[in-house]
């Protein structure tokens, strides 16, 4: 903040409390460097301490630093300059317990879905193309191999129509992780490009492996009468986030959704609330709404995350 704005109100970017401005800003000690993971389910991702965010995008501070010109990029009382000016990698920083804001994410993600919806809907769009096509020509060999030997009963139809399914499985998978780390540059005001979609390889196995964890979880939750299911999903949905972001493993990653999950469980229920409802309506517009829809919902999960996790958020510019 400008040294005149001592002693004034402003609104926190991260916490939405109305807070006093100091006199002056104490610097804040560099983020210890993370340590290698000896988590067993940590498959190759990428290590050397390197930040999963690194690859996003450069920028002005390093994850966690708030202070100085870092804070002026987020803050909504910033001039329109400040504010526009794209804002620097994350996921090395030190994270902090902060409530998140459902209702103000769903408006930010609104407003960066007006600034980058052509990525954004080409990335949704590429993702359906790659599972069509992928669907399309496993039909064409199935009717060739029909065709071929004239038995519908061939053992060799069921087998070409199984292994295409876990080829289908993977690389939606794999767009998924991309999807995420192009959602997560986005959301921090950086430069959204259609090639991130492509560079989930480093996360594959260890997101499978805690995809398959967080299945168990879910499904033991909903056997027991349902409510444990919500609970372990409304505490662990971020799980994913940190696994990619904070370049992690996966037990690590779980551990850090649960601490983060403190105080935000319901405010995580809002969110799927108003997910479900913008979803609705991407049905009821015949289905092409989903278009809009699906970006806007994952923008708003991504900001949910950062926020939760005390990280920079991207703000829409304040006419002064």
């Amino acid at each position: 903040m400008p040294d005149n704005s001592a002693g004034k109100q402003a609104k926190c970017p991260n916490c939405a409390r109305i807070l006093t401005i100091p006199a002056s800003q104490t610097e804040e000690p560099a983020p210890a460097a993370p340590t290698p993971s000896n988590d067993p389910f940590d498959f190759g991702g990428p290590t050397g301490g390197e930040p999963a965010g690194d690859n996003l995008g450069a920028g002005g501070f390093g994850g966690g630093n708030f202070g100085g010109a870092a804070a002026s990029h987020q803050n909504p009382y910033a001039s329109p300059a400040a504010a526009s000016q794209p804002m620097g990698a994350g996921g090395s920083g030190a994270l902090s317990v902060q409530p998140m804001d459902p209702s103000g994410a769903v408006s930010i993600a609104w407003e960066l879905f007006k600034l980058n919806f052509i990525v954004l809907i080409g990335a949704i769009v590429t993702q359906f193309a790659l599972n069509f096509g992928i669907t399309i020509v496993s039909s064409v060999i199935q009717m060739v191999i029909l065709q071929a030997t004239g038995d519908p009963n061939t053992p060799a139809l069921p087998l070409i129509n199984g292994v295409f399914g876990i080829i289908n499985q993977v690389v939606q998978i794999w767009i998924g992780i991309g999807l995420l780390l192009l959602n997560l540059s986005v959301a921090r005001g950086q430069k959204a490009e259609l090639s991130l979609l492509f560079t989930g390889g480093p996360y594959l196995l260890s997101y499978i492996g805690l995809s398959i964890l967080f299945g168990i979880g879910m499904t033991i939750g909903l056997i027991l009468l349902i409510v444990p299911g919500i609970y372990f999903a409304l505490t662990y949905w971020s799980t994913f986030y940190f696994l990619v972001d904070r370049n992690c493993g996966v037990f690590e990653a779980f551990r850090l959704a649960g601490e983060h999950a403190k105080g935000n469980r319901a405010n995580a229920f809002i969110m799927g609330l108003i997910s479900m409802g913008l979803s609705l309506l991407g049905l009821l517009a015949c289905g092409v709404g989903l278009i809009v829809a699906a970006p806007v919902v994952g923008l708003m999960f991504t900001i949910c995350y950062l926020q939760m996790s005390g990280q920079p958020v991207w703000q829409p510019r304040v006419a002064t």
